[in-house]
């Protein structure tokens, strides 16, 4: 959900019409000024995004890289816990007010589809998605792409990089939300981001890494956003291996091995679950690992489905220290980096933890496999089995 924005628009409204603000949304190949919307929100990490941007030295180094503790599930929070003070003083703040008029055109153009400007976006800037359920090494990639591009991770902020921002979900139409409205709203905000961070990077085309785990919930807006030359790295890990780091991120194995939803990850989980149809009650008398496997199993056939892996440069990498690295080393030495790779943290074979887990994910496996084949791609099964 955004912050309210009236007061926002009401100056945006304003400004507009004494032009102050710029406005160049293309409709039919001439610029007419945006028509301000009532359903545009701005979400808490566009305004985290745009006060650290205009005041870097009043905020702390970025932490979304690094999934050994909470901290980048407390930076979310604090985002939204601190949006609307921040937005409020941002009001003051006439570059703020730009930008944002820059991300409300952005929402138009999507709504009106906007091939051009699209285009235009594609031209610019070159996108790689990293793309998989969370816990499967997704973090360390995007970070090393970062480095391998000369940037230092810590100042790269988590809006621009990781992947609770542009916002995506199952569709659950409820009393004043709309999921597709905020995905646009997001979206549109996050191309703003992108124009603000990356434009000012030399060369003909900028390249742009995302940890873009929710791009499976709205696949056709991803891929027209970052356009037909993106590319998608897809991090796969065995779903027992991945199942245990999210418990063990999110509290420990609850008692009696029933599913909670305690964290971050546990409630995308239970929405999800919801969404396909279980029930609270369901949830919460069904073991941990039957709810998770049954969403990993989803989350990746959801994946095949969506096209993101067909027609595209994508790579399928396996959870694992060797692979992890080999592919960071590669990112380094094809952007031309003299930065080292950083280690990465791996716990080693945990399936003997669970052995009345194994036919579970098995079956998981073999319908993931079956659902990827079906589309003209290939799980790696076996390198999952080998790397947990």
């Amino acid at each position: 959900m955004g912050t309210s924005t009236s007061a926002l628009l009401e100056n945006i409204g304003r400004q507009s019409h004494t032009g102050t603000v710029s406005s160049d949304t293309a409709v039919s190949g001439s610029a007419v000024e945006p028509e301000l919307r009532s359903d545009f929100s701005v979400s808490p990490a566009f305004v985290d995004f745009l006060a650290r941007w205009l005041d870097p030295r009043k905020y702390r180094e970025a932490e979304w890289f690094n999934q050994t503790t909470e901290q980048s599930s407390n930076d979310w929070r604090r985002m939204r816990q601190n949006a609307q003070p921040l937005l409020e003083r941002l009001l003051l703040h006439e570059q703020a007010v730009t930008l944002v008029q820059r991300a409300l055109e952005w929402f138009n153009k999507l709504l009106a589809g906007d091939a051009r400007a699209l285009r235009m976006l594609h031209r610019r800037f070159q996108f790689i998605a990293v793309v998989g359920i969370p816990r499967t090494g997704g973090s360390y990639l995007t970070a090393e792409l970062f480095s391998a591009l000369g940037y230092d991770r810590r100042e790269v902020h988590p809006a621009i990089a990781h992947d609770g921002f542009p916002d995506a979900q199952p569709f659950r139409l409820r009393a004043a939300e709309n999921p597709w409205i905020t995905a646009l709203t997001s979206m549109a905000q996050y191309i703003t981001a992108v124009e603000l961070f990356f434009g000012s990077r030399a060369g003909p085309q900028a390249v742009v890494p995302k940890k873009a785990t929710k791009a499976v919930y709205a696949p056709g807006l991803f891929r027209a956003v970052m356009g037909p030359r993106a590319e998608y790295i897809v991090t796969v890990r065995h779903p027992i291996a991945s199942c245990i780091s999210t418990y063990e991120r999110s509290g420990g194995l609850p008692p009696g091995e029933s599913f909670r939803a305690r964290s971050t990850i546990e409630r995308w989980i239970k929405r999800d679950s919801l969404w396909m149809g279980s029930t609270a009650a369901e949830l919460s008398s069904s073991s941990y690992f039957d709810v998770y496997a049954r969403w990993w199993e989803q989350f990746h056939i959801k994946l095949a489905l969506s096209s993101l892996l067909t027609g595209a440069r994508c790579t399928v990498i396996s959870y694992g220290r060797n692979e992890m690295e080999e592919f960071a080393a590669g990112l380094h030495t094809r952007f031309d980096s003299n930065r080292p790779i950083e280690r990465f943290s791996c716990n080693g074979n945990l399936l003997d933890r669970h052995p009345g887990w194994i036919g579970r994910s098995e079956s998981a496996l073999a319908n993931v496999a079956a659902a990827w084949r079906c589309c003209g791609i290939v799980f790696p099964v076996d390198p999952v089995m080998n790397c947990h």
